[in-house]
């Protein structure tokens, strides 16, 4: 079977060889700088590990953390090397939600919160896996669901063998049962019976919204996530327009728009990170240099802190 395109894009609407050529300077400027700062980073992951068990509290948290940012912060790289920085926007909402977490977990009781963290985390998984047992009632919910579902009806969702879905539950059980978890969940199920976040522990902000006013990074909530929440929720259609001579017409697909947002965040926050990370792992490290080194290699412009 052949795997050409038979069907070409209309390139009034994408036209990705154009969209990256006319975008070869940005690229050129910013992809491989991304790229750079994602390599330290993965290599700063691995040396931290050496002192995860030396670490009081549940250091796997802040683990879990970079790691996503470091993903995400990949996958952005990628999708700006094609010129696809709108597509990039979802993904930057997220990374910098990690970058608070990782913040406000290092910020005080990083035994504490850290804890919290993981416990919440397990919580969900083993609610996942309650879901998917068809003899309890999220089970038959699901089930019931299922039923009705007639979208990728060829392709197998949600199927886990049950003896795999029993041992997991098994350990994820017993891992919740260790007192540092269990006085967790404990207090979590104390109070007003709201929507909980991990970093609402003791008395925490209830809401992402808090979490970045408690950080003072509030600016950053209202210019990158409440702004772009309509992008990425699908119901702004004024991304998709673009004016000329009083005239709307379709805009094209690729462009270099939200460039500066998007670069300027992903950098931002994986420094950011890095920086927390190397803070609380390898203290003896000149990770503040080895940044600044890069920064000047690709922006020689910039002002570094």
């Amino acid at each position: 079977m052949s795997n050409q395109m038979l069907n070409k894009p209309f390139e009034g609407l994408l036209n990705r060889e154009m969209a990256i050529a006319e975008s070869k300077e940005l690229i050129e400027k910013w992809s491989p700088y991304l790229g750079e700062l994602v390599n330290y980073a993965t290599n700063l992951y691995v040396r931290s590990e050496r002192s995860l068990s030396k670490t009081p509290g549940t250091p796997l948290s802040l683990f879990m953390l970079f790691y996503f940012i470091i993903q995400m912060a990949d996958g952005v790289q990628v999708l700006c090397s094609r010129c696809c920085f709108d597509a990039a926007i979802p993904i930057i909402r997220s990374l910098w939600e990690g970058s608070l977490s990782m913040e406000w977990m290092l910020k005080s009781d990083f035994e504490r919160r850290s804890t919290a963290y993981l416990a919440l985390f397990y919580k969900g998984i083993s609610d996942f896996n309650e879901s998917l047992n068809p003899a309890t009632e999220r089970g038959k919910s699901l089930q019931a669901k299922r039923k009705k579902y007639v979208y990728h009806v060829d392709v197998p969702l949600l199927d886990t063998p049950p003896d795999n879905l029993a041992n997991q539950q098994s350990q994820i059980e017993k891992m919740l049962e260790r007192p540092k978890f269990k006085d967790i969940l404990v207090a979590f199920s104390e109070g007003p019976r709201t929507p909980r976040k991990w970093y609402s522990i003791d008395g925490g902000p209830m809401n992402l919204e808090q979490l970045a006013d408690k950080l003072e990074r509030g600016l950053e909530y209202e210019t990158l996530y409440r702004h772009f929440s309509a992008l990425v929720h699908g119901t702004d259609v004024g991304h998709a327009l673009a004016a000329h001579e009083g005239k709307l017409y379709h805009a094209p697909m690729r462009s270099a728009v939200h460039y500066d947002i998007v670069c300027f965040s992903v950098s931002s926050n994986l420094i950011k990170a890095i920086k927390m990370m190397a803070s609380k792992f390898r203290p003896d490290e000149d990770t503040d240099n080895k940044i600044k080194e890069i920064v000047r290699r690709y922006r020689p412009e910039a002002v570094i802190d």
